[in-house]
């Protein structure tokens, strides 16, 4: 859950200092980021919040602008049994230990001999 609120950070981030740059308004990104539906949930942020789409410079249905009940219930579940959130970025990349087998023997290096040295 931690990844994905940085991942939001990270994308406000971007968008205001992208609207910065391009001399445009900081709000009007803003107000595009809460209309971008989530990954994996299919809902917007404005949508989660307050149970609509908000009016943007696109024409919009007004059937669209009027408030829904919200499914608090099934907007739990997609978030806390989403397979993609929980899995670890890390599993595919891993490598296991050489030696797997608690008896398997391990070659010792030639070049390596004990030595006695007073400290």
């Amino acid at each position: 859950m931690l990844d994905r609120i940085h991942e939001m950070v990270q994308t406000i981030k971007r968008m205001l200092t992208k609207s910065q740059s391009e001399n445009g308004h900081p709000y009007i990104a803003l107000l595009e980021y809460r209309n971008t539906p989530l990954d994996g949930i299919g809902m917007s942020p404005a949508q989660l919040l307050m149970g609509r789409r908000l009016k943007t410079k696109l024409p919009t249905s007004t059937t669209l602008l009027t408030p829904k009940g919200s499914k608090h219930k099934q907007i739990q579940e997609k978030l806390t049994h989403n397979p993609a959130s929980s899995a670890n970025p890390f599993s595919t990349t891993t490598k296991g230990p050489p030696f797997t087998q608690a008896t398997s023997n391990v070659p010792p290096d030639s070049d390596l001999s004990w030595c006695s040295y007073l400290i």
